[in-house]
């Protein structure tokens, strides 16, 4: 996976003093997206954006040759679908035990 944009933050709206300090009221989620559109770094740019524009402290990861973007931040699944509908690109959740960058711990066997 290439990264494209990791951002950590000090001091956030919340006071947390840094994104995985103790004390924070949100929680991050990571989230795994299959991108129909994604073929270019031009368009992993614009998604990259599109998403920092909802969650400026999101760190993302994008794999072109799977048309995978890989997403850990405070905002939601939802937030994530609809900055990229917005900003032109059919995204959908990827499925669990996908592979790299797959959400899933390899708890149960999957």
């Amino acid at each position: 996976m290439t990264p494209v944009k990791a951002v950590g933050v000090q001091g956030d709206e919340h006071g947390c003093v840094t994104r995985h300090g103790a004390g924070c009221p949100r929680q991050e989620i990571l989230m795994l997206f299959d991108i129909a559109t994604l073929k270019d770094d031009a368009t992993a740019a614009a998604v990259t954006q599109a998403i920092l524009a909802r969650d400026p402290t999101a760190q993302i990861t994008v794999q072109l040759t799977h048309r995978r973007v890989r997403v850990e931040g405070l905002i939601t699944e939802h937030q994530v679908l609809d900055a990229l509908q917005g900003a032109g690109h059919f995204a959908s959740k990827a499925p669990p035990h996908s592979g790299e960058g797959s959400t899933c711990c390899g708890g149960c066997g999957g």
